[in-house]
């Protein structure tokens, strides 16, 4: 089994082929007529929800053959989760006058 190094990563023959594999499975859902694919676990997705999913995976594919490695985008941080949830409940003070102690 050979092993790679892609985004400082190293990464074996076969998880290539399962990530390939995952990839064409999502293609050939799309070009078909069902309306819902299996996601595992019990979930499903559906054509839109599928093609967002697929996007952001041929992105990260992209970008871990260029070497440049996983980083979490910033909307998903949890700093920038509570940064967002305290300006939220400023806003709402500001629009409803409260004073909170």
């Amino acid at each position: 089994m050979a092993t790679l190094t892609y985004a400082s990563k190293p990464v074996t023959s076969e998880q290539i082929a399962h990530t390939t594999k995952m990839l064409r499975s999502f293609r050939a859902f799309l070009d078909s007529e069902y309306t819902e694919m299996s996601a595992g676990y019990g979930s499903t997705l559906t054509k839109n929800e599928a093609r967002r999913k697929l996007h952001f995976l041929l992105d990260v594919a992209v970008n871990r053959r260029a070497g440049i490695p996983d980083v979490p985008a910033r909307k998903h941080s949890s700093e920038y989760q509570l940064h967002q949830h305290r300006d939220r409940w400023r806003i709402h003070d500001i629009v409803t006058r409260r004073v909170r102690t």
